[in-house]
C-alpha cells in the first residue's frame, strides 16, 4: 500500500479499517475488481432494461405525439397564412382598381368642370358684348338724335 504524505492519510486509513474493509481494497477501484464483474453487468443490464422499456413506452411516445401536434400546428398555421397572403392580394387588387375608377371619375369631373367653365366664360363674355354693343349702339342712338336735335335747332 501506498503511504500518503499528508496529515490526513493516517486518519483516512484508520476509518476504512474501523468500517471493516481491507487495506488492499481501499486502495483500488472497486469498479475494476474482476471478481465484482458479474453483478456489475447484471445491474447493468436491468439499469439499461428498465431505463429502456421506460423511454420506448412512455416518454418517446409522448415526445411523439408532441411532434405530430407541433407539425400539424405548423402546416396549419402555414396554410392560413398562405390563405391570408391570398386574400390580401385579392383585396391589394381590389383596391387598385377602386383608386384607378377613382382616378379617372376625378379626371373626368376636372374636364367637365374645365369645360363648363370655359363655356361659361365663353357665354359670360358673350353676353357682356352683347350688352356693351346695345348699350353702344343705344349711346350711339342718343349721341345721333341728340346731334340732330342740335343741328336742327341751329
Amino acid at each position: 500500500m501506498k503511504t500518503l504524505r499528508t496529515p490526513i492519510a493516517p486518519i483516512a486509513a484508520g476509518a476504512i479499517v474501523a468500517l471493516g474493509a481491507a487495506p488492499a481494497q481501499a486502495a483500488g477501484l472497486p469498479q475494476l475488481d474482476i471478481s465484482t464483474f458479474p453483478t456489475q453487468l447484471f445491474w447493468l443490464t436491468v439499469s439499461f432494461g428498465l431505463l429502456y422499456g421506460l423511454m420506448s413506452r412512455v416518454t418517446l411516445p409522448r415526445v411523439d405525439r408532441l411532434i405530430s401536434e407541433r407539425d400539424a400546428t405548423v402546416a396549419s398555421n402555414l396554410e392560413e397564412a398562405e390563405r391570408l397572403r391570398r386574400e390580401a392580394k385579392i383585396m391589394a387588387a381590389q383596391c387598385e382598381q377602386r383608386i384607378a375608377k377613382a382616378r379617372h371619375q376625378a379626371e373626368a369631373m376636372a374636364e367637365a368642370t374645365h369645360v363648363d367653365g370655359e363655356e361659361r366664360i365663353r357665354v359670360a363674355l358673350a353676353a357682356a358684348a352683347a350688352r356693351n354693343t346695345a348699350a353702344g349702339r343705344a349711346s350711339s342712338a342718343n349721341d345721333r338724335t341728340a346731334a340732330l336735335s342740335l343741328s336742327a335747332t341751329r
